[in-house]
């Protein structure tokens, strides 16, 4: 239940804090605003409806760029008040100082160093993303996230074509899409590999494209950085 809780605290604390902190309603407004704007974004990519390889980084540059954001507002504040009135706002500014003092020092101390030795280095289940949406005319008639071992994990789409083309139409069609839309290079035999982040996440994310009959199998992998050279970024 509490684990479950962390990442809401994580994306709200920093609104709380500054909701202690404001002084005046339209620095209290705008930097609200901005506050809840970054949330979203982070939201957005958590939840994949935003794609970006850059995922490690936003959610590492969480923290710092809204204490940044919170400490301007604050010195705004002060430039355009002066000084705060003990006897009005000093209970709810201590509080609020001491609450993100201690989200910061939890977020770079501790959080951020874990994630850093284990949420971007283990082998993962890849995410169909990386190669959806599929050009048109096919569709995915099967989805398997597989098993993991070997320090890969892997997941198998299964691609076919409702308008009845061929195996090697459907494979010609993909290749085309996940080289022109989806930036990936691929092999005569239909095989590539690049990093799956951006700059932080620099686990090995492959794609191997397997004709069956009528049919396409998509085989992802995701691989840790213990195993092998990591990939380079050539997709």
């Amino acid at each position: 239940m509490f684990a479950a809780a962390l990442p809401v605290l994580f994306l709200v604390t920093p609104l709380l804090c500054w909701g202690m902190l404001l002084r005046t309603p339209l620095v209290g407004t705008v930097v609200g605003c901005l506050l809840a704007a970054e949330a979203t974004g982070l939201l957005c990519v958590e939840t994949g409806w935003t794609a970006t390889r850059a995922v490690a980084e936003v959610e590492v540059a969480y923290a710092p760029v809204a204490a940044a954001v919170l400490v301007t507002g604050a010195v705004v504040e002060r430039v355009r008040r002066g000084p705060r009135p003990r006897r009005v706002f000093g209970g709810r500014w201590h509080a609020g100082t001491i609450l993100f003092a201690v989200y910061l020092l939890a977020t770079l101390l501790v959080a951020t160093p874990v994630y850093l030795t284990i949420g971007v280095t283990e082998a993962f289940t890849p995410s169909s993303d990386a190669v959806l949406p599929l050009p048109p005319g096919l569709s995915v008639l099967h989805d398997d996230p597989g098993p993991c071992g070997s320090g890969t994990c892997e997941r198998v789409l299964v691609v076919g074509s409702p308008s009845g083309l061929s195996g090697a139409e459907i494979d010609a069609r993909l290749r085309a899409g996940l080289t022109g839309r989806h930036g990936w290079q691929l092999d005569p035999a239909g095989t590539g590999c690049r990093r799956n982040g951006w700059l932080l996440d620099r686990r090995p994310l492959c794609v191997s494209l397997w004709v069956q009959d009528r049919q396409v199998l998509v085989e992802l992998e995701g691989g840790d950085v213990y195993h092998g050279d990591p990939v380079g970024d050539r997709g």
